[in-house]
């Protein structure tokens, strides 16, 4: 049984009731002889095709913070990377990943299957931006993608149905998408002269 926190963390409840979902193997006949039915079947879960299951349904889902935050992650994982990359396209559950649930950005930047992808680049030049106003998210995009970008349509009728007051670029005035330039720093108050990095 799972259990979603208030964090959105998912906690297994009691690791018997994972042996028993993992395990055909049992030393019990009865469960094992259940095992082959077709119940038994319905309930017992491939560890291996945990990202899979989950990042089915997380994809679907529409209402839970983790949902947003970790779909992505667990569609890239399972080799669903079509699937990934269309809800990074869908200017709709990226608003509301971003605006609405406070996913950091930079999480699905991270998780993207394709970190070539335009959006995915414009998405993480827009970091900075979008941690202290994540609403500037069209405004963003367009800035880096142009406004020929495929996305474009999407994004103008979803700001107009969540009437939304919003800056429209016309043209690409940000560093573009496939600009060489990664990600912007921010918070230094006078002059940099070095720059140390860490994985984590």
């Amino acid at each position: 049984l799972l259990h979603v926190g208030q964090d959105g963390t998912v906690t297994l409840l009691h690791k018997t009731m994972a042996d028993w979902l993992t395990d055909w193997a049992s030393e019990d006949k009865d469960i094992a002889e259940r095992g082959k039915q077709a119940l038994m079947a319905d309930l017992h879960a491939d560890p291996s095709d945990g990202h899979k299951r989950l990042g089915e349904w997380l994809a679907d889902e529409r209402e839970d913070r983790f949902a947003f935050a970790h779909a992505v992650h667990h569609l890239a994982h399972s080799g669903q990377n079509t699937r990934a990359m269309e809800l990074l396209h869908d200017f709709e559950w990226l608003l509301t990943a971003v605006a609405d649930k406070g996913v950091p950005p930079w999480t699905l930047v991270r998780d993207a299957p394709n970190p070539e992808d335009d959006v995915v680049l414009a998405l993480g030049k827009s970091l900075h931006a979008l941690r202290e106003r994540p609403l500037e998210l069209a405004f963003q995009l367009l800035g880096r993608l142009g406004s020929d970008h495929p996305m474009r349509g999407s994004i103008d009728e979803v700001m107009k149905a969540r009437g939304v007051r919003w800056m429209r670029p016309v043209q690409a005035h940000l560093a573009p998408a496939k600009d060489p330039l990664r990600m912007v720093l921010q918070g230094h108050t006078s002059y940099v002269f070095s720059v140390a990095f860490s994985p984590d």
